[in-house]
């Protein structure tokens, strides 16, 4: 007598045993009762379990669908999928595939050599990992990521993204707010709210960073990689080194310190300015009147543009030239020069210096 039971209760086995006899069947079992399991080398399948689920083992093909309380999951060498299921999910995997859709709970899996996709999560998500491919989408609390030498994708997170990786590739868009420390890493962020309100950081090394359409404060400590940034609302601060800086479209302060590093600023709205430098060239384009502007370099040139100035200036060239377009005094020291002079009533200030260089200073209309 099978009343009060559907095929939403029926635990369906195909698996062999170690005489490699095939067994196929069908386990009834009561929606709500509880069940621990340790198969091998099968496919099974639960679909419809109300009570609480700790299942085990290794090259399976595992399928559970709309059950509600997903506790403890080990699936070695195998597939596991997951549906429209809920509870405190905490998975154990290696070389293996792993599908969580639609869980009603928090997600904690740990699988190496393995391919990782997780969507529509309701609350945070933990995944530990090396060697594989990891997508994340629609994460209703935080994402944590520690794996290496993965392709990580992460998209639509409601919350704050922490990743933690070396030798990969981190793409990331449409979140709350970001941390990532991974050298050697291709590093591309996008679409950042702010919510969050914490401090977009950055770590890499040897690798490629890019930042766009993000709110809130940025933080990159980088050597030796190409740095991009684009429509970032709030003030920036750089530390790098032997790299290719190119900020476009900021809105805050600018605040930089390189060594053998190219830096581009184009249409910086920010009032205070900071650049210190060293082999290469230093160019910054300003939109608004600056309050401070002090950029120091060693053997590279320095042009600096901006719409309108009101305060004190002194820049300095040794062995090298000054050009502007200010009304300030302007001397030549043997193959050196200096220009200092007071623009205006209000307390503005401009300190330019460059060795083994020549200044530009350009006030114009954008």
């Amino acid at each position: 007598d099978h009343s009060g039971f559907s095929w939403k209760n029926i635990l369906r086995l195909n698996f062999v045993t170690y005489n490699s006899q095939d067994i196929d069947g069908e386990i009834y079992i009561p929606r709500s009762s509880p069940l621990t399991s340790d198969l091998r080398y099968g496919k099974y399948s639960l679909e419809g379990m109300n009570g609480a689920l700790e299942l085990s083992g290794q090259s399976n093909t595992l399928s559970l669908k709309n059950c509600a309380l997903v506790g403890k999951v080990r699936n070695d060498y195998g597939k596991t999928s997951l549906e429209h299921c809920g509870g405190d999910l905490a998975l154990e995997s290696k070389s293996s595939t792993v599908s969580v859709e639609d869980f009603n709970g928090p997600i904690d899996i740990a699988a190496d050599y393995s391919s990782i996709h997780a969507s529509g999560i309701t609350e945070q998500a933990h995944i530990t990992g090396k060697s594989g491919e990891l997508n994340f989408e629609n994460i209703g609390g935080n994402l944590s990521v520690d794996a290496d030498y993965c392709t990580i994708v992460a998209s639509q997170i409601k919350g704050f993204v922490t990743i933690r990786s070396t030798s990969g590739k981190v793409r990331v868009k449409q979140v709350d707010g970001i941390l990532v420390d991974a050298p050697y890493t291709d590093i591309r962020i996008a679409s950042v709210s702010g919510i969050a309100r914490k401090l977009i950081s950055v770590k890499d090394q040897s690798g490629r960073i890019e930042i766009s359409d993000a709110v809130g404060d940025v933080a990159i400590d980088d050597s030796f990689s190409t740095i991009e940034l684009s429509n970032i609302r709030g003030d920036v601060q750089v530390a790098t080194k032997s790299s290719a800086v190119r900020a476009y479209k900021l809105s805050g302060n600018w605040t930089s310190k390189t060594e053998y590093s190219s830096i581009s600023l184009e249409q910086v709205s920010g009032q205070n300015i900071s650049v210190t430098n060293k082999g290469s060239h230093v160019d910054v384009q300003l939109l608004v009147k600056p309050a401070t502007v002090e950029i120091m370099n060693e053997y590279g040139n320095i042009d600096l543009s901006f719409p309108d100035f009101s305060g004190t200036v002194r820049m300095k060239a040794t062995y090298g030239q000054i050009k502007t377009n200010l009304k300030v005094q302007l001397e030549e020291l043997g193959g050196s020069a200096l220009a200092t002079g007071r623009i205006g009533s209000r307390e503005g200030r401009i300190n330019i210096e460059t060795t083994s260089g020549n200044i530009n200073v350009t006030q114009s209309k954008f």
